[in-house]
């Protein structure tokens, strides 16, 4: 089964840290999106991909972590 997995990695309101969400692919391990926010921001808008842009294999399930 192939999937796209978005971690997230959430700072609290007393942290200066930065929100980060990564995007792979399960069936070739590729990073397939990247990205910080400040932690200020309420919207965090990340990419679900239907296929994996490097292999091109369908995902059929995206596993979110936390």
């Amino acid at each position: 089964m192939s999937y796209q997995i978005i971690g997230l990695d959430l700072a609290d309101e007393n942290s200066e840290d930065y929100s980060v969400i990564m995007s792979s692919c399960s069936h070739c391990n590729s990073i397939l999106k990247g990205k910080s926010y400040k932690h200020k921001e309420n919207d965090l808008n990340f990419i679900i991909y239907k296929n994996c842009p490097v292999c091109g294999i369908k995902f059929e399930r995206h596993i979110i972590q936390e």
